[in-house]
């Protein structure tokens, strides 16, 4: 997206403010679901990986017990980067086409007219 931006003469400096929040807001649940990453590189690990996470949730859905208090902050994280990509990344994706920008790899193709 920062990319395509830079080659989009008339799209809106707004919208880059709101491509620098995304990002902050992404990097902040990264932050929170991988721990320190100075850490991670002297391989003290402090938080357990995601799939280390997603595998400890999976394992406990045959029993009766109710979600550890780990289980329940992880799937408010995924509910909150899910709001992200659904929200405030798909809204900055249509702001990047309305604007003209050239279409980068990853980006969505647009909906035919």
């Amino acid at each position: 997206m920062r990319a395509s931006s830079v080659e989009t003469p008339r799209l809106d400096l707004a919208v880059l403010k709101r491509m620098d929040a995304v990002e902050k807001a992404i990097a902040s649940i990264a932050e929170r679901l991988d721990g320190d990453p100075a850490r991670r590189q002297l391989d003290q690990s402090d938080t357990p990986s995601v799939a280390d996470r997603v595998g400890r949730t999976t394992s406990s859905w045959q029993t009766r017990q109710l979600p550890t208090g780990t289980q329940v902050r992880d799937a408010e994280l995924a509910a909150e980067l899910k709001a992200i990509i659904t929200g405030e990344l798909a809204a900055l994706h249509q702001a990047l086409s309305a604007a003209g920008a050239p279409r980068v790899r990853g980006r969505p193709l647009d909906p035919p007219c």
